[in-house]
């Protein structure tokens, strides 16, 4: 299954990875327990009726699974002096990364950075849009909906 990171994924991410800020990429490298890595760029947030980006270049957030209220959700949230786990207006725009829990089947689009969890992370962002929480939680829902209707028609060719 491919989901959004829970809070305490993105809590292992921070405490097992060496986690650096590159400023001329504007955005962290994490490095796993095994040295393979992948990049975090900042790309800031936006309002819904908004077209305008917050904190692009400086600034990065990514939504968690993990639902305080209707209200709020946590997400990741970084800049060149910070990378922590905060609660966000669920109404919010941010990026979205995903994680994949088992390793099979294995995906190309996926990095295993040697955490004890064994999750792995995805190499890029799942999409360049900014998305609010609930939306998401939908596109996450729809992706596995697609996956597995995929590997439904190569077991039954």
């Amino acid at each position: 299954m491919i989901n959004l990171p829970t809070k305490k994924q993105f809590q292992e991410l921070k405490d097992s990875c060496q986690c650096k800020w590159n400023e001329k990429k504007g955005g962290y490298e994490i490095i796993g327990p095994n040295g393979n890595s992948i990049f975090l760029p900042a790309l800031g947030y936006r309002y819904e009726n908004y077209n305008k980006i917050y904190d692009g270049g400086s600034g990065g957030y990514y939504w968690s699974s993990t639902e305080s209220s209707s209200a709020f959700s946590y997400g990741l949230a970084f800049g060149s002096g910070y990378l922590g786990i905060d609660l966000s207006k669920s109404d919010l725009y941010f990026s979205v990364r995903l994680v994949q829990v088992s390793k099979n089947p294995a995906s190309s689009q996926f990095m295993d950075l040697g955490l004890p969890s064994g999750t792995l992370w995805a190499k890029t962002n799942a999409t360049k849009e900014y998305l609010n929480w609930h939306q998401a939680q939908d596109f996450v829902k729809k992706l596995n909906e697609i996956v597995q209707s995929i590997q439904a028609l190569k077991n039954n060719p």
